[in-house]
């Protein structure tokens, strides 16, 4: 099921229509104020329990998915850029999954293709840059490979958009984690399936093992 969602804060205006921003751009303002930003939601239980909480514009927090349904399921954040330069962000990563990192992950996003950022805990990472153009559709998704055993919380900080990058340069974009489609075919459901009962099958013997 997928769900996407208008995370307004307030009535955003027509994004094509928008002339590019005065760089640089510090914090979630203007173009890239969190009105302009969509929040989706992947999963079979469309990641219900996934969280995106705003701090003022300084700060956003992401809430992974946690619906216990042994599939894959992800939350992600974006926006279309307006300009040609660097997004720039550095981010703290929570992992509250009892069976450790591995089996979520953060992403940034780029037209639907993803870098990871890894799951294990971390304070101050980064800070990242990546270059986008007027019209990418850029931002960050936490990822649940098999939904359970709790979530990963990731907090995006220090956010800019600038001519140049004001850290390291992340590339290597590629397709890492499932895209959203809007109905998914019978081959697609089954596919899911199978991947939902190995990922329960496997926890559940690493469970006896550990008992």
């Amino acid at each position: 099921m997928i769900r996407p969602i208008l995370f307004a804060l307030a009535a955003a205006t027509g994004l094509g229509a928008q002339a590019a921003s005065a760089l640089p751009v510090t914090d979630f303002t203007g173009d890239y104020a969190f009105s302009n930003f969509s929040v989706t939601r992947y999963g079979a239980l469309g990641c219900a329990s996934g969280l995106v909480v705003v701090n003022g514009a300084q700060s956003v927090d992401i809430g992974g998915c946690n619906d216990e349904t042994g599939e894959a399921a992800w939350i992600s954040f974006t926006a279309v850029s307006q300009d040609a330069g660097y997004v720039n962000f550095s981010y703290d990563l929570r992992n509250f999954d009892a069976e450790g990192p591995g089996w979520d992950y953060f992403y940034i996003t780029l037209n639907h293709l993803e870098h990871n950022l890894g799951g294990a805990d971390a304070t101050d990472a980064g800070p990242i840059s990546f270059a986008v153009a007027p019209g990418d559709v850029f931002g960050w998704m936490v990822h649940a490979v098999d939904d359970i055993a709790g979530p990963l919380a990731a907090t995006i900080k220090g956010f800019s958009v600038t001519s140049a990058p004001t850290g390291a340069v992340a590339s290597g974009f590629a397709d890492l984690a499932p895209n959203p489609v809007p109905v998914p075919g019978a081959l697609g459901l089954l596919a899911m399936g199978l991947a939902g009962l190995a990922a329960a099958a496997r926890r559940q013997r690493a469970r006896r093992a550990a008992a």
